[in-house]
């Protein structure tokens, strides 16, 4: 139960390197003490709190706000997405410009029924379009929830 809690404080952590080692090993030195006074595992995790929590609460004791980086971090995403899903959306308008059944682009149209069994790029790229729109969204509405 103990390695668990470690093990899910380490998660919650942004840190890296010492100070996150540093905070783990006085977490666990936090357990054997409690455990010493006759505590048991399941007490301690009661009051150290939720892994979030307690993460939460070493971030407050060193006077950093983690929730602007992570606003920080859905802004970015949801800008990278968004101009992924613009140039996506362009490539698929000038991959779909030419009317359908037409071989080259000549001075004279040729029709030339060719046909294919695989997916073709045109529905490949809309594919990737319309995922990168909806990771663009998610982003989007988790930077403004986050923005509260």
């Amino acid at each position: 139960m103990k390695e668990k809690y470690i093990k899910s404080v380490r998660k919650e952590l942004r840190f890296a390197g010492k100070k996150k080692t540093d905070i783990l090993n006085d977490l666990n030195e936090t357990f054997e003490s409690g455990i010493e006074h006759g505590e048991s595992e399941q007490d301690i995790i009661q009051r150290l709190g939720t892994p979030a929590e307690f993460a939460h609460d070493i971030y407050e004791q060193m006077g950093i706000d983690i929730t602007a980086k992570e606003k920080m971090r859905f802004k970015i995403r949801a800008i990278i997405s968004f101009a992924i899903f613009v140039i996506l959306f362009v490539v698929v308008l000038n991959f779909s410009a030419l009317p359908n059944g037409v071989i080259g682009q000549a001075d004279a149209l040729t029709y030339i029924q060719v046909e294919g069994n695989g997916v073709s790029a045109v529905i490949l790229l809309l594919a990737l379009c319309m995922l990168a729109f909806i990771f663009a969204v998610i982003n989007t509405a988790r930077y403004f929830r986050h923005k509260r």
